[in-house]
């Protein structure tokens, strides 16, 4: 179905759109990943010159391209979602570009980049930025948890789907959607390893303040990410 109506007015700002008219670097990058890759994220080299992935590792953030680029042209006409596997599509490796953040950041932040799934729920986006590495824990016994938490057992991550208190011992370790353990139950989120699932991008840093989920102007810089 073809597009019959247009925005007359692009929007302030949006994620992986310039953040101002200074020098920027963009280069094309192709999405060598499974899946989409949306825009104003941190991506990290591919196996081909010219491939991006998101990362999965702590490795990878220091294999970082840049972040995706959005333009106002697309966004005008709701091209918003990002870059769809195979695609070429432009990556900020220097300058500053708008990205939205996890939790609440300033100047004095220093950046991390996420690459595994979050210690609550909702934080699980690869490449995402945020100001800490956003630790997960090892599931406890006789632990209170409260809806939103998350924890690992046997290599897997589970999400409190019911405030309560952990059993003595054991814990969750299927991969149901409602698994009870002593008064709290869990569901199975994914695979996962205890530790921190954001790593620290010393190659970018924070130019402005935002709330949780709001929109942040991040200056990038590839070559020093790569350096650092």
């Amino acid at each position: 179905m073809s597009q019959t109506s247009y925005a007359l007015e692009t929007s302030a700002a949006f994620a992986g759109m310039l953040a101002d008219l200074s020098e920027h670097t963009i280069r094309s990058y192709r999405n060598d990943d499974a899946v989409q890759i949306p825009f104003g994220l941190a991506v990290a080299q591919a196996t081909k010159d010219d491939g991006m992935k998101l990362p999965a590792a702590s490795g990878d953030v220091q294999k970082l391209v840049g972040i995706t680029h959005n333009t106002p042209a697309r966004n005008n006409i709701g091209e918003t979602s990002g870059a769809l596997v195979g695609e070429m599509v432009g990556v900020v490796s220097d300058g500053p570009i708008w990205v939205t953040v996890e939790e609440a950041v300033t100047p004095a932040d220093a950046p991390y980049v996420r690459f595994a799934l979050g210690a609550t729920s909702g934080k699980d986006q690869p490449g995402s930025i945020r100001k800490s590495a956003d630790t997960l824990v090892a599931w406890a016994g006789s632990t209170a948890y409260t809806v939103g938490q998350r924890a690992v057992n046997s290599s897997k991550v589970y999400e409190c789907i019911t405030a309560g208190t952990s059993a003595s011992s054991g814990g969750p370790t299927t991969t149901a959607s409602d698994i009870t353990d002593g008064t709290a139950h869990w569901k199975y989120v994914g695979a996962g390893a205890a530790g921190a699932t954001a790593a620290q991008c010393k190659g970018a840093r924070f130019l402005t303040s935002a709330a949780a989920g709001g929109l942040a102007q991040l200056e990038f810089d590839a070559i020093s990410a790569r350096l650092a």
